[in-house]
């Protein structure tokens, strides 16, 4: 060994360092000793995620006594604010970045950020709501963001219609259906 090499060894073993080895415990080790405590089951309930009962549509539409033509202008409503919110984003972020880009102005930019912040929570918030007057669906709200339609709300959107029509003394129903996508 080096005269060099012993002088580490030398240093190491004169310090007052201890290496302990200890065991690995495996998470289920440590489940069970959380659940010595008193609460942890209460906690651990808690924390499982809940089956929920959605209502049907149709349902909510009747205890709300909401009729076709209130939807179709619910959804023109919530898909033109959505439509608004969404450039309102892109006008105020683009506005930040000018500001802070060439002005160098930290404080405009913040300001833009928050309300960047603001306009996007009130774009989904309608684009969700336009996504469920649409498909006629509350329980999976997210599922707007599959489609570059939901995304972008139509507010010219035509919905399906029933009309009546009677000729020569017989009633017959004429449906106008308008599909959500070419493969439906």
């Amino acid at each position: 060994m080096s005269k060099k090499n012993r002088n580490m060894v030398d240093k190491v073993s004169e310090s007052k360092a201890i290496n302990l080895i200890l065991p690995i415990r495996k998470p289920v080790d440590r489940f069970q000793e959380a659940f010595k405590f008193k609460n942890a089951k209460a906690i651990m309930k808690m924390a499982k995620p809940k089956k929920v009962d959605y209502e049907p549509f149709e349902v909510i539409c009747e205890r709300n006594k909401l009729t076709e033509k209130e939807l179709a202008k619910r959804y023109r409503f919530s898909s033109v604010f959505a439509l608004m919110a969404l450039i309102a984003f892109f006008g105020w972020l683009g506005y930040g970045i000018i500001a802070l880009a060439f002005k160098g102005d930290v404080i405009a930019f913040i300001n833009c950020l928050a309300t960047t912040f603001a306009c996007a929570g009130i774009y989904f918030w309608n684009a969700v709501e336009a996504y469920c007057f649409r498909t006629r669906q509350t329980y999976s709200k997210l599922s707007f963001l599959s489609s570059i339609e939901h995304i972008i709300p139509n507010p010219f959107h035509e919905f399906a219609k029933v009309s009546v029509v009677e000729k020569d003394g017989i009633v017959a129903k004429k449906l106008n259906a308008f599909l959500l996508s070419r493969e439906d």
